[in-house]
């Protein structure tokens, strides 16, 4: 089991939130070291240097944002400042610590007379805040009511052992925020799936679209599911279909029919035939360049999830209720559907695909390989990291699988750290051809050590691969080290059992992956790649050093 430290800074008394959050890490496989701090010292515990409270794996920030509400006729502007200092400790702790996340849950408010449009106002200007800073996740009161409604709101509140003990809630909400806390654990420590499959009949629509885009009816139910759908490509999952149909029976339905919320240009990409569903999927996989345990697949017959489950186990397999209220529920409270923070790559994932969709097409119209390659007329930018593109580099380290040279993990606190500690160089890697651009895409850590260059990371998004940018990031690497005055690169590999790209181009540079770490000549590496390195237009930022 998955050792990890919790701690909880609240500005009310939060103890009561241990037998749910205990329950659920349980659950989760994780076993949870909880501490928490004195009850309302969250900004001073913020800008402790030394607090232990904020070295954690995960710290815990529960706000009832009332409670910093004063009642003097100054109200809204110490109300102000108090939001404005709280945002300012985040940011400070966030970029202080060398590890771990932040979790900032912005609790029930009482919404007494008078009170309720100041503390949405501000909640709303907190929110926005803080979820531009990398390494902090943000739930906010909307969130809560819409994860874990309830008929009775005042059943979250006790006013007596709030007066008496800083305690402003009941068991109940005490379990919500447990619960909450760790659901949003569960989502930022596990791999994230990125693509949901679909299938269609009963499922986007009920009916059979084979009897024409007329006979088939969008039905709360079947809206509710295409509004899911809608948000979750939004927020940067791919949607696919996969359907026993004929493929222009189900794009009509698309096209014609006038109560589809779901449109066919959120789709990124569909099988639709009569061959089985777990046969598809495989090709979805492969034309989307993402492994099968990267899908999720909802169908409304029993029969076809059991099969993927038991073909794709990998798969994690949805079968969808029959009723609005079930349907309703299902989404609301499946765990696996739950994001993470959002970055510019995942608004542009759509994107992103479908230009490699188009280059796989021209690709495959004919000439040899190399010769596509020598026309994508590819342009790699490198550049120092920066704050604004921590988040993104970090979800690099946790997402990326096929080229990653060890499978390490790193918080945007700990590639702060890197960055500050100024011994190691974090370079991100762009890229761009004729068909688009790439977006951020890649990382390389290194630092130099005797007659080494130590190769500490080195990954790249699967969706890239292929275009001759791993062999231009190895080369650049090598001239890098030979312009210092080294000999020899280390790289940090270690099999992951998912790496293989990696593998298969270690393999083919003569290293053995035995030793640790594994030693390249720089020399042999110019030899052996030069022949394959894609023609490129490369940058480097002044910043690199």
């Amino acid at each position: 089991m998955t050792k990890l430290t919790i701690s909880i800074l609240a500005n009310f008394v939060a103890d009561d939130l241990s037998e749910s959050l205990e329950y659920w890490l349980a659950e989760l496989g994780l076993i949870g070291q909880i501490y928490y701090a004195q009850p309302d010292q969250v900004i001073q515990q913020l800008l402790d240097p030394p607090s232990v409270m904020v070295a954690s794996d995960f710290t815990v920030l529960l706000v009832q944002l009332e409670r910093w509400l004063p009642g003097d006729a100054a109200r809204l502007t110490g109300f102000s400042r108090n939001i404005q200092d709280f945002a300012e400790a985040v940011l400070r702790a966030a970029e202080r610590t060398d590890k771990g996340a932040f979790i900032v849950i912005l609790c029930p408010n009482s919404n007494t007379f008078g009170t309720a449009i100041e503390t949405s106002e501000m909640e709303t200007r907190l929110s926005s805040t803080l979820a531009l800073i990398p390494g902090v996740d943000v739930t906010t009161t909307s969130d809560i009511a819409y994860l874990y409604p309830i008929e009775d709101y005042s059943s979250y509140f006790d006013p007596f052992t709030d007066e008496r003990a800083q305690i402003p809630y009941t068991r109940l909400c005490f379990a919500t925020l447990g619960t909450q806390v760790a659901r949003r654990i569960r989502a930022l420590s596990s791999p994230d799936r990125k693509v949901i499959a679909v299938d269609c009949d009963n499922t986007l629509w009920e009916g059979l679209c084979g009897d024409g885009s007329t006979a088939v009816h969008v039905t709360p139910r079947c809206k509710l599911i295409q509004n899911f759908l809608i948000k979750q490509s939004a927020s940067g999952r791919l949607i696919c279909l996969i359907s026993k149909n004929d493929e222009n029976d189900v794009l009509e339905v698309f096209v014609r029919h006038p109560d589809m919320l779901l449109k066919r240009e959120r789709l990124t990409a569909w099988k639709i035939n009569w061959n089985r569903k777990p046969d598809n999927l495989r090709m979805l996989s492969e034309q989307l360049g993402l492994g099968i345990d990267s899908f999720m697949f909802i169908d409304d017959d029993p029969m076809q999830c059991e099969e993927m489950r038991m073909v794709l186990p990998q798969v994690k397999t949805f079968l969808t209720p029959a009723t609005y209220s079930e349907t309703a529920r299902f989404l609301r409270e499946t765990w696996e559907f739950d994001l993470k923070a959002l970055t510019e790559e995942d608004r542009n994932r759509k994107v992103y695909y479908e230009q490699n969709a188009e280059r796989e097409r021209v690709r495959q119209l004919g000439g040899s390989l190399r010769e596509f390659l020598s026309s994508l007329e590819l342009t790699i930018d490198l550049a120092g990291l920066c704050e604004e593109d921590l988040r993104r580099v970090s979800q690099l380290t946790q997402r990326t699988n096929q080229f990653n040279l060890n499978g390490i993990s790193r918080s945007a606190s700990e590639l702060r750290a890197v960055v500050h500690g100024g011994e190691k160089e974090c370079v991100t890697v762009r890229a761009r051809d004729r068909f688009g651009d790439y977006g951020l895409i890649g990382v390389m850590i290194y630092y130099f050590l005797d007659e080494f260059l130590v190769v500490d990371a080195l990954l790249l998004s699967c969706r890239a691969l292929g275009r001759g940018i791993e062999e231009n990031l190895l080369t650049w690497l090598a001239r890098k080290a030979a312009s210092s005055g080294v000999t020899q690169l280390a790289l940090e590999y270690r099999h992951t059992g998912r790496n293989g790209a990696m593998r298969t181009l270690l393999d083919f540079l003569g290293i053995c992956l035995t030793e640790t770490p594994c030693v390249l000549p720089v020399d042999r590496c110019f030899t052996q790649l030069a022949p394959h390195v894609t023609p490129c237009s490369l940058s480097v930022d002044e910043r690199v050093r």
